[in-house]
């Protein structure tokens, strides 16, 4: 080989080892994105396990808390009453609620708009709401087999009957509480009835809850703004997706170590082949050593 070719092919080696050392760096660069991955891997994993949900006791158990189960009449609850608000004030209650509410205080509909405002409406007791069309109509919705009669008074006792006067009371304390606040807010049926959708508004500070004080008599309408763990409610460890939340990051765990091997493989050839260069390029430095040793001595 003579001196020119062997020193153009010295050059093509040397190009092509530093194709490979620079392959090899970014190899290494990827396993090094592949340890960050797997840090963030198991720091989720430590989380979804590590998860705690909201529950509210019964004289039954422990349930979910929701917004509905926390929020509806319950007879067994010793008269207390919560109610669960937004950040605009409104007071978070299902579909038919909200529309029952809605149609109720239409104005014209027997005459809530002049009842449903000032102060004189928030001086009513339960009797005057009791009397309240508006009120009726709200408590009516949904509840059939109550016959509209001529007089008010009877609709009323029907309706009382119906109930009962503890529920009559829950019902009459939901519309004075949204009456006097700002309204009422439908989030859906379905976020009213999750437990996730509440610890997530919760956690975000996007909802807060209302019950009567510890002091206050049943029914006095004497509401305050109480911690999400009270005396019957609690966060205990959620373990309903320990076994989705395992499967998971084994998945993931598999995936990286997967992605690591295949990346170790790929850098032990470029290994390989580097070292292959590094003997080609020893041989061809002798070869043109050999060569100008040669030259020197023809010209000598």
């Amino acid at each position: 080989m003579g001196l020119a070719a062997s020193q153009g092919r010295l050059l093509s080696i040397t190009a092509r080892m530093s194709d490979v050392e620079f392959a090899s760096q970014q190899l290494m660069q990827q396993k090094i994105r592949l340890s960050m991955s797997s840090e963030e891997i198991s720091r989720q994993y430590t989380d979804a396990l590590d998860k705690h949900k909201l529950v509210a006791s019964t004289s039954t158990g422990t349930v979910d808390a929701t917004a509905a189960n926390l929020t509806s009449y319950d007879v067994t609850s010793g008269g207390k009453q919560r109610f669960i608000k937004n950040a605009n004030g409104k007071v978070l209650v299902t579909d038919a609620i909200a529309k029952a509410y809605n149609d109720a205080t239409k104005a014209g509909n027997f005459g809530a708009k002049s009842l449903l405002t000032g102060d004189q409406y928030k001086a009513m007791d339960l009797a005057t709401i009791e009397n309240n069309g508006a009120f009726v109509e709200f408590v009516n919705s949904g509840i059939t087999g109550i016959p509209h009669q001529a007089g008010m008074d009877n609709y009323n006792n029907n309706l009382v009957n119906v109930l009962g006067p503890d529920k009559m009371q829950y019902y009459a304390n939901l519309f004075t509480e949204a009456v006097s606040s700002k309204g009422v807010e439908a989030p859906g049926d379905a976020n009213m009835k999750s437990s996730a959708w509440l610890d997530q508004q919760a956690n975000a500070g996007n909802i807060f809850l209302y019950e009567t004080a510890p002091t206050s008599t049943p029914g006095s309408k004497d509401y305050s703004n109480v911690s999400w763990t009270t005396s019957d409610l609690s966060e205990q460890a959620d373990n309903s997706n320990t076994a989705a939340i395992e499967a998971k990051y084994d998945a993931d765990m598999q995936a990286i170590q997967t992605k690591d091997k295949r990346l170790d493989l790929n850098i032990k050839q470029l290994d390989t082949e580097h070292q292959a260069l590094q003997t080609e390029v020893d041989s061809v430095k002798k070869v043109i050593e050999k060569n100008i040793e040669s030259s020197f001595k023809t010209f000598g």
